[in-house]
């Protein structure tokens, strides 16, 4: 999997954030057009030395207010089901769990924003911010894998199943 630049390959990466404010509430961004909510994502460039860097650059670049980011530890990765990259074979994408400081104003890659209590949601997510948040909650939300279904399931029962 990856971009073909001449007679060079390389992978074709993303990164995708589960943002956590101090109150322990998720960030879930709206982009133009979507039908459902995802977390915020983004693009390897070539001066990003690791998936990290990545994430931390593309935060800050994306996220008017946004003063600090911290990455506490990469929740894995999954192969993307969206088109990648112009040019890309193939689609991975890193997701990580960060913290993060400051108001945020303004969300510069789509139309709205919004945090929500993880255990709370009563929002139609997309596929990767399902895969994400049940990572979460299995690594670090001390749930057991049928509350983490019910937990994520709440959107599906609720007439959003165009999300995915």
């Amino acid at each position: 999997m990856g971009i073909h630049t001449g007679k060079t390959f390389r992978p074709a990466a993303g990164v995708a954030g589960l943002l956590q404010n101090k109150k322990g509430e998720i960030l879930f961004v709206h982009n133009r057009g979507a039908k459902c909510w995802t977390v915020p994502t983004g693009t390897m460039e070539s001066d990003d030395v690791t998936a990290e860097a990545a994430i931390l650059r593309e935060m800050l670049e994306e996220l008017a207010g946004l003063t600090e980011i911290k990455v506490v530890f990469s929740l894995g990765t999954i192969p993307g089901d969206r088109g990648g990259p112009k040019g890309t074979h193939g689609w991975l994408i890193e997701i990580f769990l960060c913290e993060i400081r400051g108001q945020i104003t303004d969300y510069l890659e789509g139309d709205e924003f919004t945090f929500k209590n993880p255990r709370q949601l009563s929002i139609p997510l997309d596929n990767l911010a399902r895969v994400a948040l049940r990572r979460y909650f299995r690594r670090d939300g001390g749930c057991d894998e049928e509350e983490t279904d019910q937990v994520v399931r709440v959107e599906e029962n609720s007439g959003y199943s165009a999300c995915y």
